[in-house]
């Protein structure tokens, strides 16, 4: 009864808001009769349970003078000049929202008042962040309605008279000048605390929502991290100049590209998508290219220190990115760049990844439902089932895992016969990615190091079938650098015809720009999370960013050109050798 007195007083005060925002001269008559209604029933509800002289009644009147004190200092900006003044108004703004907490203090004869105390101060933080989040996103609005709003005022403070733009410029310079990834760490700030003053509580449905608050502060971060370095790539594209299959750029001009874009921190950073930037995913992709395939002599000790400071939960598991949930893929990778950079790591450390393979052998990409729907955090999605299942591609690095790590037990006997139902059945294309190249390479790899001899033979015929390209320019870099680095692992194995081999080469030589570095292909595709097959279910893949059923590019360009370094390093070796 409560939750419903606080609905009706909540959506009362929602519809008094539109009036006053708007400005209306003359309102409809039905929304003052319905905000009545929502008030009266509010009351009546609250009567039932407070008599006339009980002290709710004095907490009530105090929420209400906490209301229109929110409303004058959100109409009178000028007396907000403090981030603590601000959090006053939030809370202030929220101030009915305690309703329900005040009528359980009051029922419970008023004796548990340190827990009172606490979750106010606890519902105090939570809508702090709430109205960080709301005054980003409301900047327009909250402009033209001539509302107070905190990312408007710290704008303001980082950009020289900012009247002089357009709202457009405004909002972009909000997210360009930092201004939103500060108020985002400012709302984060506050969650956590939020969840501290009520951490030794049995609250479930407050800490789930304090839960989905802190996810979408993260998603909402992630977005424009990723906006920020998507925005910063455009403006300085790689140079658009091949190098016409010269072979006269030199491997430290690739290198250079590649250590040129690293992060202080030691990592990489590319793709970009609803959850952000890739960065432990990106640095462990090149670090097991340069590390394994190249055996360099240059340090990746930075690297390393990344990629084991972002463990998720000190548990040897890995995300896409440092604050995205774990997933079997970026752990493979990461497990293969550590190991091969000499982190060794027996059975027992691997349970945890151990537990994203499936009952047919195969591994999918996540594992946990709930922790899932928890981070994609929108009432849009409601069944993952396509993202937990088995995936090709993913259980094809998982093998190569196996195999590096020389791990041979009924778990890499299941996913053996997993994988190779997948290579004989021709119409199977991996999940994440537009080709069966993809898989089929990584399987190669991975027999190079521990044979197979099915697994290699069906998945070498296939790549010997599928290799001789016309030398037009219209491929895919990435599949092509896959594919050749692949062929030149195994030759001495499969004794094959090089005349693909050239043509590869020649390709990648071809794409190669000035700088050394090759531009990104769109290669990797995210499926919506309950599509079980995406070749059966999509039949139109749009090149984007945002949202699902789409293709992205590794804009960067880090997938791409290590691996088509990588390829034509040991291209060249085999040439030396002969």
């Amino acid at each position: 009864m409560l939750s419903i007195a606080g609905f009706l007083y909540y959506r009362s005060i929602i519809l008094m808001d539109d009036i006053f925002d708007n400005k209306k001269e003359t309102s409809n008559f039905n929304v003052f009769l319905t905000i009545n209604i929502c008030q009266e029933e509010t009351v009546k509800i609250l009567s039932t349970f407070f008599e006339t002289d009980s002290e709710f009644w004095d907490i009530w009147g105090k929420r209400k003078f906490e209301y229109v004190k929110a409303y004058k200092l959100d109409k009178q900006s000028h007396n907000i000049s403090s981030f603590a003044e601000y959090e006053v108004l939030c809370d202030y703004k929220s101030s009915f929202g305690k309703i329900a907490i005040d009528a359980l203090f009051v029922l419970t004869g008023k004796h548990y008042r340190n827990e009172y105390q606490n979750v106010l101060k606890s519902h105090k933080d939570f809508y702090v962040a709430f109205q960080i989040l709301d005054d980003v996103s409301d900047y327009e609005e909250d402009y033209i309605n001539q509302q107070f709003n905190i990312s408007k005022n710290h704008l303001e403070k980082r950009v020289d008279d900012i009247e002089s733009y357009s709202l457009g410029d405004q909002k972009k310079l909000l997210y360009l000048e930092g201004v939103a990834e500060e108020l985002y760490l400012k709302a984060y700030e506050h969650i956590i605390r939020a969840f501290e003053f009520v951490r030794d509580y049995k609250a479930p449905r407050w800490k789930d929502e304090l839960q989905r608050m802190q996810n979408t502060i993260t998603i909402n971060n992630l977005n424009i991290n990723g906006y920020i370095r998507f925005n910063k790539y455009l403006k300085s594209k790689h140079i658009d100049r091949s190098s016409n299959g010269s072979g006269k750029i030199e491997n430290s001009e690739v290198l250079h590209y590649l250590f040129e874009i690293q992060e202080e921190d030691g990592s990489w950073t590319d793709y970009f998508n609803d959850a952000g930037n890739s960065n432990v995913w990106t640095t462990s992709f090149v670090c097991y290219f340069l590390s394994h395939w190249y055996k360099s002599h240059f340090d990746l000790s930075k690297s390393k220190e990344f990629l084991l400071s972002n463990r998720y939960e000190e548990k040897n598991l890995w995300g896409y990115n440092s604050n995205w949930i774990p997933d079997a893929d970026s752990t493979s990778f990461t497990i293969l760049a550590l190991h091969s950079l000499g982190t060794d790591f027996c059975e027992d450390e691997l349970e945890e990844w151990f537990s994203f393979q499936n009952e047919d052998g195969g591994f999918c990409t996540y594992r946990n439902e709930k922790e899932l729907l928890a981070s994609l955090n929108t009432k849009e999605v409601n069944n993952v089932e396509g993202w937990l299942n088995s995936h090709f591609c993913v259980s094809a690095v998982a093998y190569l895992v196996f195999c590096q790590l020389g791990i041979n037990n009924d778990k890499k006997r299941k996913l053996e016969s997993f994988l190779i139902d997948k290579i004989e059945d021709l119409d199977e294309v991996p999940y994440w990615w537009t080709s069966r190249d993809y898989a089929i390479s990584f399987l190669v790899l991975a027999c190079c190091i521990n044979m197979n001899k099915k697994i290699f033979n069906l998945c070498c015929n296939e790549l010997n079938k599928k290799s001789n390209p016309v030398k037009d320019g219209a491929h895919n870099i990435f599949y092509v650098a896959l594919c050749l680095l692949s062929r030149i692992k195994s030759k001495h194995i499969f004794n094959y015809d090089n005349l693909p081999d050239k043509l590869l080469s020649e390709i990648l030589l071809n794409a190669q720009l000035e700088n050394g570095s090759w531009r990104g292909n769109y290669s990797m595709r995210i499926p919506s999370p309950d599509i079980l097959d995406p070749e059966k279910q999509i039949y139109g893949w749009k090149k984007d960013n945002k949202g699902t059923n789409i293709v992205l590019q590794d804009f960067n360009g880090v997938f791409t050109s290590v691996v088509s370094f990588v390829a034509l390093e040991n291209y060249k070796s085999s040439l030396n050798g002969r």
